[in-house]
């Protein structure tokens, strides 16, 4: 809940809102080398590597304001969106065509500057309302189908 807060002053209102990556998990791993010079002209070199990643599922994320999506989860994006459903969570990510997989803002660098693309529909289906202030500064807004580019 909002909060009116009087220091620093002047007095300001504080909205306290969660943001989450929506995945959770724990890693463990090992990594060997090993080199082996018998002789001058002879040299063996190996390496292992084993990775295991735990990772729970983004239901976790249904209580965030925000859930912020990276690229590098472009794997699980279906699954996390899928998971969801109808929750008010505002979805971002700097993916590529992330606002048409089903993402509401998609981020992207366009020179020297962050512009964004907006997914209307999936928006009003978790029920929350974009400013129209907001959406004039889009780059590119969907719906049924492009509605500006």
């Amino acid at each position: 809940m909002p909060f009116i807060e009087t220091t620093p002053t002047p007095a300001h209102v504080v909205v306290p809102f969660l943001i989450r990556n929506g995945i959770h998990g724990e890693s463990y791993g090992v990594e060997l080398a090993a080199d082996w010079q018998p002789f001058d002209w002879w040299r063996v070199s190996g390496v292992y590597a084993y990775l295991q990643l735990n990772l729970t599922r983004v239901e976790d994320a249904v209580s965030s304001h925000i859930l912020i999506i990276s690229a590098s989860e472009k794997a699980w994006l279906p699954a996390m969106l899928s998971g969801l459903g109808e929750a008010s969570v505002l979805t971002v990510s700097d993916m590529e065509h992330f606002t048409e997989r089903g993402g509401m803002i998609s981020l992207r660098l366009v020179g020297q500057k962050v512009r964004f693309d907006i997914n209307l529909d999936a928006t009003e289906r978790a029920g929350l309302k974009l400013s129209s202030q907001l959406l004039r500064l889009a780059r590119a807004i969907y719906g049924n189908g492009p509605l500006r580019e």
